[in-house]
């Protein structure tokens, strides 16, 4: 079924509340960017009118063009942002309370951007073995969707889990809402966050080879956003670290590594932006940067502006078990990302206000 401008804006319409949050919002952006003459370079890019898009896959289509146009320009990327926040806060007309800044979130906030992660407070350990048990309890999934059942093969590297269950994971909501990290969030990236992805993944020790993710790359999720990690077990050098390249996701530091390539500034790109996986040899050899292993206890949890270069280590001596949050600016450009709500779970009290509403929408229905 295709999803026109007059079944998304119609509450009686069937499809309204799978579309609601996401198409009406694009709707709305649309609406600040041709109402307001300080938005006026970003109609270049957003080059059509709201009443000019038709058609729901229309308007993804339209930011997904968009995105890798915002993501090499800055000053069109803090634009846009500015447009988003005012679209929330003067046309939406929402009353989120985001917690000041602290000492401890300051610094949180600057080190994700110099360096694209910074280290947050540690999960209770009675919290991380609810989520840890209740993980280890459901079958992980291969690519495919295909439960893994037994002993993962050779090329089954890493196992996820239904994104339902997920969603159903104790106390996952609750920490991805908490007060202290939504104001590190919110000030990074300049515009109240919206939950675009959340997920758990088991990475499985033991294989010969690499693969997919634990590979070196880059992720192009939104316009800009950053990603909450949960350790949920014991993660040394050898168990699968999250490995970045500091400050990699900022354009003034990879622009001074393109212009210095001995190769030119098109090998550089083709390498940077066009090749999904990257070896570690190709690492040193087009940015010289010695990789920071992030390890942890259970229950170390951290953000992580995934822009820049990085990768899971494949583990050698036991499984690693993760929980991740991606936090995003707009709600839904990635054709991968599933239509609200995926599930009702039962709501902590702490997530019954506004900010939580915004933040959560995609993953629950705070209306039933």
């Amino acid at each position: 079924m295709s999803a026109t401008s007059e079944d998304i804006l119609n509450p009686q319409s069937e499809i309204y509340s799978a579309y609601a949050n996401v198409g009406r919002w694009y709707w709305g952006l649309q609406s600040v960017i041709f109402s307001h003459d300080k938005f006026v370079p970003l109609r270049e890019i957003f080059s059509k009118r709201p009443e000019e898009i038709r058609e729901f896959r229309d308007g993804l289509d339209l930011h997904a063009a968009a995105l890798m146009k915002i993501f090499v320009n800055l000053n069109l990327q803090d634009l846009l942002i500015e447009a988003i926040q005012f679209y929330i806060e003067k046309d939406l007309k929402l009353q989120m309370n985001f917690q000041p800044l602290n000492p401890k979130t300051e610094q949180n906030v600057k080190e994700l951007s110099e360096i694209g992660y910074t280290h947050l407070d540690s999960i209770s350990l009675d919290k991380v073995e609810a989520m840890n048990n209740y993980l280890k309890n459901l079958p992980a999934r291969d690519w495919n969707n295909n439960p893994i059942v037994g002993k993962p093969t050779e090329v089954q590297n890493v196992g996820g889990f239904h994104l339902k269950d997920v969603i159903a994971c104790p106390h996952l909501l609750e920490i991805a809402n908490d007060p202290k990290i939504l104001s590190v969030v919110r000030n990074y990236l300049g515009a109240a966050p919206t939950i675009i992805v959340a997920s758990a993944f088991q990475s499985f020790a033991g294989k010969n080879q690499a693969r997919d993710a634990q590979l070196f790359h880059m992720d192009y999720d939104d316009y800009k956003f950053c990603k909450l990690f949960v350790y949920l077990t014991d993660v040394d050098e050898k168990s699968g670290p999250h490995v970045y390249l500091d400050s990699t996701h900022k354009l003034q530091v990879m622009a001074q590594k393109r212009g210095s390539f001995s190769k030119g500034i098109k090998a550089f790109d083709e390498w940077w932006i066009m090749k999904l996986r990257k070896t570690d040899e190709e690492v040193k050899e087009y940015l010289g940067i010695t990789p920071t292993k992030i390890t942890g206890k259970a229950g170390s949890a951290f953000l992580v502006d995934t822009r820049g270069i990085h990768k899971g280590l494949l583990p050698e001596n036991r499984d690693r078990m993760i929980c991740q949050i991606t936090y995003a600016v707009s709600p839904r450009i990635q054709e991968h990302i599933t239509l609200l709500p995926v599930s009702n779970p039962v709501i902590p009290p702490a997530m019954k206000n506004p900010t939580s509403e915004y933040v959560s929408r995609l993953f629950i229905n705070f209306q039933k």
